[in-house]
């Protein structure tokens, strides 16, 4: 499975900054892959909506978009910050975490 997490937008847009975070369970340990495909199953991505609009009056916030490939299959939903789902939030902030980790 990949998951590739995308942001964009905020106060100072500047596209040179954001970049794509892209973890491939096939290249984690297997607690960590383990761990991720259950955080991607209980965010429930392939149900959610594609996407979600920003809040009114949320011009600054950042918009998120995650793309979840697995067995042949993609599934792409863009949603706002902050992240109102919990188990979406812990999935962003696991992906991101992973992120760091590898720098």
């Amino acid at each position: 499975m990949k998951v590739m997490l995308e942001r964009s937008g905020g106060f100072a847009a500047i596209p040179g900054l954001s970049r794509a975070i892209v973890v491939d369970t096939s290249t984690e340990p297997p607690a960590v892959a383990s761990e991720l495909e259950g955080l991607v199953e209980a965010a429930q991505i392939p149900t959610r909506p594609r996407h979600v609009p920003a809040p009114s009056g949320a011009a600054d916030h950042y918009t998120y978009r995650l793309t979840v490939e697995r067995a042949g299959h993609t599934d792409v939903v863009q949603f706002p910050d902050p992240i109102a789902d919990q188990a979406l939030q812990a999935l962003v902030a696991r992906v991101q975490e992973l992120d760091r980790d590898k720098t």
